[in-house]
């Protein structure tokens, strides 16, 4: 079953305007630098990869329960945690600090910290219809810790 990412406006707007922030920059220095038409090829190119990679990670974020893992998918990346790795899940409303902090697939601040046992060891997710996903994980993974933070 996949799970599309919860959306908040004010986090889109954040996410957003750093993307801004950054394609700005390389935009003022495509256009002051004294560059050769290769030179500036390039740089444009990477001004379209770089904004394709940031839009697509905010924008195009789910979450799918397959046979054997969780796959996350966040744009172009994903990452696949097995259930017997997942060891718990907190339901949370994100600090705007958690939201800057940590290794994190989501677009509001309402979501989950799932903590698993190799890697990073937890990650930051915001599923739609949290009580859906976790059902779905729970009988995906019987020894599943869930709490709730508050």
């Amino acid at each position: 079953m996949v799970f599309k990412s919860k959306r908040d406006v004010a986090l889109i707007a954040l996410f957003s305007s750093n993307i801004f922030l950054i394609l700005i920059a390389l935009i003022v220095v495509l256009t002051t630098l004294n560059l050769d038409s290769l030179e500036k090829a390039f740089l444009g190119g990477l001004i379209i990869v770089t904004g394709g990679l940031l839009v697509s990670s905010v924008l195009f974020i789910s979450y799918e329960c397959r046979e054997t893992s969780l796959f996350i998918r966040n744009g172009l990346f994903f990452k696949k945690i097995p259930y017997e790795q997942i060891s718990k899940a907190v339901s949370v409303q994100f600090t705007m600090t958690d939201l800057l902090s940590g290794y994190r697939v989501l677009s509001s601040r309402d979501g989950l910290i799932l903590y698993y046992r190799y890697g990073a060891s937890s990650i930051k997710i915001s599923p739609t219809n949290k009580a859906l996903f976790l059902a779905e994980l729970q009988q995906k993974t019987p020894e599943l810790s869930i709490e709730k933070d508050d």
